[in-house]
């Protein structure tokens, strides 16, 4: 009888050779993927940096075309010479005395104003110093509208908001500081001389780039902001932050110079000496990213209205490592007129 032999199955495992080999190839396929993902990573936050710098420039943009749109309604009145009241429209001047000027906001007889490159006159706005703070005024224009915002108010309703409002008619208006929002609104005015009567709420505003301290990938980072100074329910002008990264603001005004009811020319706010002639408004808004792209270098030169028009060649190059966007547009003014 003969025993079968039995023999051991083969068992032999990868060589240590096979086995550097195999990983050798493992890391360069891994390497590989962590590329494509830093690489996606890099794409996505720059497309999504961005998407967000466009959403608020477009935003900037509308904001301001809105208020220029209604700069100088002053409700149902159609002469401002007329309107009167405790507190009575104030002769404007171009200044703001600072944060207690209960003035400035009553400077109804000029729906648009502008100052050139300065703060000259606006001591209610502080220019940044070395270490800025927020709300400080950085550079750029100054650009400031006055307006009646329409109500549905009537003569027994109260207000929801307190602040200066004017009740008006067609020859006759009234503004007063409406102080409560438990009493009829009628109550704060006197008769008006002729119907009808309409109540609406003062708005008056300053466009202006300032400071914003921001987090940008856990590190502080100033960043340019557009503020506004608007009137609190005292009358009294306060800063509000608008829209992050507008790192300038340029205004020029189209002047109707030959009476015909269009702008001919345009000038700079320094070369305008009747306010009540200008029928548009050209703006620039240039936008900047919050946080600097690593490897980029921006050397694209912006021309905006007449800043930095004593370099060689004219415009703003930058040379860091912000993207930038800027915004143009033109508004046609409703009710700047001259009586």
């Amino acid at each position: 009888m003969t025993v079968p032999r039995l023999t051991r199955p083969n068992n032999a495992g990868f060589s240590l050779v096979e086995l550097m080999v195999a990983i050798s190839i493992s890391l360069v396929l891994l390497i590989g993927l962590i590329q494509v993902f830093i690489s996606s990573k890099r794409s996505y936050n720059i497309q999504n940096s961005i998407a967000r710098m466009q959403e608020n420039g477009r935003y900037a943009v509308e904001l301001l075309n809105k208020d220029l749109r209604s700069a100088g309604y002053m409700g149902g009145n159609a002469d401002v010479t007329t309107i009167g009241g405790n507190s009575a429209p104030v002769e404007p001047d171009g200044n703001c005395v600072g944060s207690s000027d209960t003035q400035w906001g009553r400077m109804v007889a000029r729906g648009v104003f502008g100052l050139n490159d300065t703060l000259t006159g606006y001591n209610c706005i502080n220019a940044a110093g070395s270490t800025p703070q927020p709300g400080e005024y950085l550079a750029g224009d100054i650009l400031t509208v006055r307006y009646a915002k329409p109500t549905s108010l009537i003569s027994a309703d109260p207000v929801n908001s307190r602040g200066y409002y004017l009740k008006s008619s067609p020859m006759d208006g009234q503004i007063e500081l409406v102080n409560s929002t438990s009493v009829a609104i009628d109550s704060f005015f006197g008769t008006l001389t002729d119907t009808p009567a309409t109540y609406n709420k003062l708005e008056s505003y300053t466009y202006y780039s300032g400071f914003q301290q921001a987090d940008c990938n856990g590190n502080a980072i100033g960043v340019p902001t557009l503020y506004r100074l608007g009137l609190d329910t005292n009358g009294t002008p306060r800063a509000q932050e608008m829209v992050r990264g507008v790192e300038n603001l340029q205004v020029q005004y189209g002047e109707d110079s030959n009476n015909n009811g269009s702008p001919d020319q345009y000038k700079n706010a320094d070369d305008v000496t009747d306010w009540t002639m200008i029928k548009s408004v050209r703006l620039w808004l240039l936008l900047r990213d919050e946080c600097p792209s690593s490897g980029y270098v921006n050397q694209n030169t912006y021309v905006m209205g007449d800043f930095g028009e004593e370099n060689n060649p004219p415009g703003f190059t930058p040379n860091d490592n912000f993207r930038r966007h800027l915004y143009t547009t033109t508004v046609m003014l409703r009710n700047n007129e001259a009586i």
